[in-house]
């Protein structure tokens, strides 16, 4: 197909049409059909210019859903994106590399889905209301009973999360081990609630201290969540449950490494999410806090992510009633999260991607 089916969108004078700008979307897919010139077409030069100039200026304009696609778009468009379930995939082989394991790969791949489709819903596509009744169906029950109770509007992802439960559950009973979901939906229920903690603060133009904010983000990172999941699908293993009820307490391994998680997520991170409605990082809360510089508090984030490491190397080197393979399902996901140098080890923003391209 020529190019010049473009033209229909100019003016006589090979201008686009100032029209164009009325309609978000598409403009936005005008943008996207820009990455896919080839040398020689100067009509979509011209339109990436067009599109790329009117999508900057109006993003403040826009509410907060059309804000964070159009803001996602500029920062990685499709054509040039990593899709998200073969990064997912990535995640999960990253985490269970070993032949034996494949369940934990399976369904730590699902899991690693799930994680980016909640954390969009709950950052830009849902309002407050709507995630008021999310949460309170999957606390009180987190099961397809309670769907009725949610807005229809996130129904679709609240049957996700609970056909992922039920599937988990059903895997874990071909072993007997059908209580084992008891503590995947104990870590689910406090991710959930700590989703919703953010969209609160949100909601209330509230600025956390950084206390605060750490409290709460060390869950909503979601190492815990992936660590039980990971732990449960292990095979050919004896897991007691001792094991299974460390996994879900507060070590300080466990701590350990969702604070590095949660670190590196806001240096790669924080300035794209301050581009849009979104809740401080732990930058801006360390900054107001403290009344210092964004270094300084780059510098004192370094420190806090160094303490982390010795305190995840003091608790694999000391003796411990934790078996090894748990304690490595607790620093998996931080690994995982470091080497690519990205969130939930995924990112919108390339990241993923281009370190794999490195890589290879």
């Amino acid at each position: 197909m020529s190019s010049d089916v473009f033209k229909r969108f100019t003016n006589d004078d090979g201008k686009f049409k100032e029209t164009l700008t009325i309609d978000v979307q598409g403009l936005l897919s005008l943008y996207e059909a820009a990455h896919l010139r080839v040398h020689g077409e100067e009509i979509l030069e011209e339109a990436l210019t067009f599109t790329v100039t009117h999508l900057e200026s109006m993003g403040p304009k826009l509410g907060n859903s059309l804000k964070a696609q159009v803001s996602e778009a500029l920062s990685q468009p499709i054509h040039t994106n990593l899709p998200r379930l073969v990064e997912c995939y990535f995640g999960a082989v990253g985490l269970h590399f070993e032949p034996q394991q494949s369940r934990a790969r399976i369904m730590t791949g699902k899991i690693l889905s799930i994680l980016n489709i909640v954390d969009d819903t709950f950052d830009a596509y849902a309002t407050f209301d709507e995630l008021v009744l999310f949460t309170n169906a999957i606390e009180r029950s987190c099961d397809i009973s309670a769907m009725e109770s949610v807005s229809h509007n996130l129904r679709p992802i609240y049957q996700v999360l609970i056909e992922f439960l039920n599937e988990l559950e059903d895997e874990l009973k071909k072993e007997g081990k059908s209580d084992r979901i008891y503590y995947a939906k104990v870590e689910m229920k406090k991710w959930i609630k700590s989703y919703f903690k953010e969209a609160e603060w949100l909601n209330a133009c509230y600025f956390p201290k950084c206390e605060e904010y750490m409290e709460n983000a060390i869950t909503s990172i979601a190492v815990k969540l992936i660590a039980t999941i990971s732990l449960i699908c292990l095979e050919e293993l004896i897991i007691s449950k001792e094991t299974l009820e460390w996994v879900t307490s507060d070590s300080s391994i466990l701590r350990a490494s969702s604070i590095l998680s949660r670190l590196k997520d806001d240096i790669m991170g924080h300035h794209f999410e301050q581009q849009r409605t979104h809740i401080p990082s732990f930058f801006e809360c360390y900054m107001k806090e403290h009344g210092v510089s964004k270094q300084e508090a780059y510098v004192e984030v370094q420190k806090i992510m160094e303490n982390a490491w010795k305190d995840i190397n003091t608790e694999l080197v000391c003796p411990s009633q934790v078996p090894m393979f748990a304690l490595e399902q607790a620093i998996n996901p931080t690994r995982l999260t470091l080497s690519f140098q990205v969130n939930d080890f995924m990112n919108t923003k390339g990241g993923f991607k281009d370190s794999l391209l490195v890589a290879g």
